[in-house]
């Protein structure tokens, strides 16, 4: 089983938007519909929120031209503030993203 055209369209848009944080609740109901509609639209969306964390990841850790991880002599700490609002935002996307993959699952189950 294959995903048409359109539809893998309206994946990526909506993926992406889940992933930038701009996913409204339309778009959040859209993604759901489609995401359990069939198993090809699930392992898309597996495979894409997979290769989005990996990319975050290894972003956040900056990984140098030769594919080794450069580690920080020193931690970053956030400031007296607590969590940024970008931080909150990360980690309010990395939320959605759980929970998204968690409602996948008991999809499938």
């Amino acid at each position: 089983m294959s995903i048409d055209k359109s539809q893998r369209e309206d994946l990526v848009q909506l993926l992406e938007a889940l992933c930038e944080d701009r996913l409204g609740r339309d778009g959040a109901a859209r993604l759901e519909e489609l995401v359990l509609a069939d198993a090809a639209s699930r392992q898309f969306y597996l495979d894409y929120v997979d290769l989005h964390g990996t990319l975050y990841w290894d972003t956040a850790r900056g990984v140098d031209d030769s594919g080794l991880i450069e580690v920080a002599d020193e931690p970053r700490v956030a400031g007296a503030g607590g969590l940024s609002g970008t931080s909150s935002r990360r980690w309010g996307l990395r939320v959605v993203t759980l929970a998204t993959a968690v409602l996948v699952a008991v999809g499938l189950a």
